[in-house]
């Protein structure tokens, strides 16, 4: 029946469908940002800082403005991979500073959804949409098995 196992599977296989979403949509959007426009823009701020309890972890911030048919825009994420990395974020901070003219590409049906580099570094996005799918595939599982009372 309806139980704690139940209700705990039912928790993981909600966490994992979310997360297996976003990446759906974070790979889309990454595929179709190939084609994306680009125009000149400027650095407002960029910041490199240590994280908070890892000394060897840094924290990078930037914030960029960018004009799209005489309209003014302004972003802050710098490309569709998590820039978490000590050298990701080093790297960022040596490439993107304070000031700079930069190229921004954004999607034409929505120039408010802009990034300073394309594609994904080297980062595997297909990770988290396989692991979210076999997390799913095990929580459904354990929810079926719970409910028809394996667990007790």
């Amino acid at each position: 029946m309806l139980s704690a196992p139940f209700f705990a599977a039912l928790f993981f296989l909600l966490i994992s469908l979310y997360i297996l979403r976003r990446s759906l949509e974070l790979k889309k959007l990454q595929s179709e940002s190939e084609s994306w426009p680009s125009v000149q823009g400027n650095i407002e701020h960029s910041e490199l800082s240590v994280a908070v309890g890892n000394r060897n972890g840094r924290n990078y911030s930037v914030e960029y403005t960018y004009e799209v048919a005489g309209k003014q825009y302004s972003h802050y994420i710098p490309a569709f991979y998590s820039v978490t990395s000590k050298e990701d974020c080093e790297a960022f901070a040596e490439k993107y500073k304070k000031g700079d003219k930069v190229t921004v590409y954004y999607q034409a049906s929505n120039p408010q959804k802009a990034v300073l580099e394309l594609g994904m570094n080297g980062k595997r996005i297909n990770d988290p949409i396989i692991a979210c799918s076999i997390i799913s595939v095990i929580s459904l599982a354990a929810m079926i098995a719970a409910f028809l009372g394996l667990f007790d």
